[in-house]
């Protein structure tokens, strides 16, 4: 049966070990092959873009598209459009890290980047005296605007085990204290009132009554269909927001808290992991850890942490030097409230939003959990116990006000 094979396709994907061509390769060992037809009653095993496609298709989660727009389908649907998005975030990440599968693969190729030019390294194989090896070299080369020295597969390697040990690094009583304020934050009850599962509900209401209009719209002729499709998926998406509020708000703390613990186990020994790791726990942890290297003769010059781990490990320095200043009885004064510049300031990466109070209540929007535990561990250390880290919004991005 294709059923349970389409699910362990997109489970396996979802994992973010397998690359498009390594999942093709699994998927045609374990049978699954197109839909019978008379020329071919057992089916054929699917091509490598046939799997693409099915691992992009909305159909698997009840969206059927007719002349451009789509609509909710009645058919039988086995995947969720949780583990849906999980696997097309692998997919993007593939493609933005510029992973090619076909041709010299390596687990550093789509992280490595000149820092000299800013382009990209790609990995060359080469032929010698002393046979097959190969190097990775700046695509600025090409065209005669870089200079960078070719670099061998095994120094590169070493370069980032290097990195690894030398800046992702976080000591243990940094961690404790970490989670010692996420348990704090958690602690609290933040479910949603029945004023605001009623403004939900509401809300719903006007929005199942907004895309029934352009759903009639778009079955009529001369309506723009772009637009309408645009509209509709507004719709969509805030229908999905609110609903997923709806659906988790006793669990978003809990959740966020588990997510977070594991980014702190991470964090408590990454050179370890990375070293004794194979090509596949190698890939896994750039991809949980960086968005790039950026790469300087043999050595890395600079690398890009991911969030929360940017954060995080910028916390950790910060709390060293304030270890160290203390220690030497020279830790700066405390600073007049952290309302509007401090916070502000924070990383406008993070997309995250919890709500922070200083110690007048003023609410500090747009900072997420790191933030919030950065800005926790600043007060801290100039004195402060009393900044609230988490409020009503917990983990989730705040929903704005119906």
């Amino acid at each position: 049966m294709r059923k349970p094979l389409i699910i362990a396709a997109f489970e396996l994907m979802a994992t973010g070990l397998y690359t498009l061509a390594t999942l093709h390769e699994q998927v045609t060992v374990m049978g699954l092959r197109s839909r019978p037809t008379k020329r071919r009653p057992n089916g054929s095993p699917i091509g490598l873009e046939t799997l693409r496609k099915m691992l992009r298709d909305r159909y698997y989660i009840g969206w059927v598209s007719f002349k451009g727009v789509e609509y909710k389908g009645r058919h039988e649907t086995f995947i969720s459009e949780e583990l849906f998005e999980r696997v097309q975030r692998v997919l993007d990440s593939h493609q933005g890290a510029g992973v090619r599968e076909r041709q010299h693969p390596h687990y550093l190729k789509g992280w490595l980047f000149c820092h000299r030019c800013g382009k990209r390294f790609i990995v060359q194989r080469a032929r010698g005296n002393g046979g097959e090896y190969y190097y990775f070299f700046c695509i600025g080369r090409q065209d005669a605007t870089c200079d960078h020295p070719y670099v061998p597969v095994e120094k590169m390697e070493e370069a980032i085990e290097h990195y690894y040990a030398a800046k992702v690094r976080v000591p243990e009583a940094f961690l404790s204290e970490v989670r010692s304020m996420v348990d704090e934050a958690v602690a609290t009850d933040h479910s949603l009132t029945d004023d605001m599962r009623k403004q939900f509900a509401r809300r719903l209401q006007t929005l199942d009554k907004q895309e029934n209009y352009f759903l009639d719209l778009a079955a009529e002729e001369g309506w723009p269909k772009e637009k309408l499709r645009e509209k509709l998926q507004a719709i969509r998406t805030e229908r999905s927001s609110i609903q997923r509020n709806l659906d988790n708000a006793a669990q978003q703390l809990a959740t966020g808290r588990d997510m977070f613990y594991r980014a702190l186990d991470l964090l408590a020994r990454p050179a370890e992991l990375y070293a004794q790791g194979d090509e596949v726990v190698r890939s896994t942890l750039n991809k949980a850890f960086f968005a790039k290297f950026l790469i300087d003769g043999t050595k890395v010059a600079d690398g890009a942490l991911k969030e929360p781990f940017d954060g995080l490990v910028d916390a950790a320095d910060s709390d060293e030097v304030r270890v160290y200043l203390r220690e030497i009885g020279s830790l700066p004064r405390r600073s007049s409230g952290a309302r509007g510049g401090r916070a502000r300031s924070a990383n406008p990466q993070i997309a995250t939003c919890p709500t922070l109070l200083t110690e007048d209540g003023a609410p500090l929007d747009d900072l997420s959990l790191t933030e919030a535990l950065e800005l926790a561990l600043l007060e801290r250390a100039r004195g402060s116990s009393n900044t609230v880290m988490v409020g009503a919004a917990g983990f989730e991005p705040a929903t704005p006000r119906l």
